[in-house]
């Protein structure tokens, strides 16, 4: 794998013992089984985005469909990105972004939302150059630990 590489982003819709024992390697704090990892891909409403180099993921995205009571379109949730470090700064985050943006429409979707830290400069940068309006400057997020 080298820096001139291709990168492809894609929909995961099957993982492997080779992609998890990889991804656990390279990305993850807590380990991911062949197992769990099928069970999300296999429902339509989780999202798994992955960029590759050569085969290699590269680079990470976690969505989830959320299903709307007030209306016919659902909404989608980037719940988590990341791209290896060796690989930042390469637009492969915001190729993510985008093919995110093609499978909330194509599931029919009316918006892809995010919540972000205003430190996090990184994030509000790539949000911001894809297209990410922030409504209101005052959002807090709660968290209820079970």
């Amino acid at each position: 794998m080298s820096a001139t590489d291709p990168i492809v982003v894609e929909r995961m819709s099957n993982v492997d013992l080779r992609a998890i024992e990889q991804v656990n390697a390279d990305f993850n704090d807590d380990e991911w089984s062949v197992e769990r990892s099928m069970e999300f891909v296999s429902d339509p409403n989780n999202i798994l985005i992955a960029a590759k180099a050569a085969e290699r993921i590269v680079g990470l995205l976690i969505a989830h469909r959320l299903a709307r009571l007030d209306s016919q379109r659902a909404q989608v949730l980037l719940y988590e990105i990341d791209v290896h470090p060796d690989f930042r700064q390469r637009g492969i985050a915001s190729a993510m972004v985008e093919r995110l943006k093609e499978v909330a429409r194509q599931m029919g979707a009316f918006e892809v939302w995010v919540v972000t830290n205003t430190s996090n400069e990184a994030a509000m940068q790539l949000y911001r150059s894809t297209g990410g309006l922030s409504k209101h400057d005052d959002n807090v997020v709660f968290e209820f630990k079970l």
